[in-house]
């Protein structure tokens, strides 16, 4: 498993992924995807065996549904304005531990 770490989120997070046993992790904005519309990043992670991390649910969970096979999506849901980088860590680590990390 790897995980694509979307713009609105902390590269920090691909760094953990690393850290815990995810070497392929990493960021958009390392694989040149910084500003990209939210289709492109969806079809880097389907097509490149991703499991893409975002704050950005309601765009990514339209796109993914049209998916007919994925790696998965990891969504954060919060209200605008709360998503600390430690509230972004205690996610993530949250989900890697639901995910067998």
């Amino acid at each position: 498993m790897k995980f694509l770490i979307d713009e609105c989120l902390s590269p920090e997070l691909a760094k953990l992924a690393r850290e815990r046993g995810f070497p392929e992790s990493s960021h958009v904005r390392w694989l040149g995807l910084a500003g990209a519309k939210d289709h492109m990043v969806t079809r880097r992670a389907v097509d490149d065996g991703y499991v893409l991390v975002t704050h950005n649910t309601t765009d990514f969970r339209g796109l993914y549904r049209r998916e007919e096979l994925h790696d998965g999506l990891v969504a954060f849901n919060t209200a605008p304005g709360l998503m600390s980088l430690d509230l972004q860590h205690r996610l993530f680590h949250l989900a890697l531990s639901e995910l067998g990390g």
